[in-house]
């Protein structure tokens, strides 16, 4: 019984460390696409 929550939990968590990851990634190239182009059009 607990090694089926164990595993339900784990599961659960391990996918959200890479949600997170990969929308600070994406965050990140966003901000330096628009400094580039704000950049750009000076």
């Amino acid at each position: 019984m607990a090694d089926h929550w164990l595993q339900f939990y784990l599961d659960v968590l391990t996918p959200t460390p890479l949600i997170i990851v990969v929308c600070l990634i994406d965050c990140y190239y966003v901000h330096a696409l628009a400094v580039c182009l704000r950049l750009s059009t000076m």
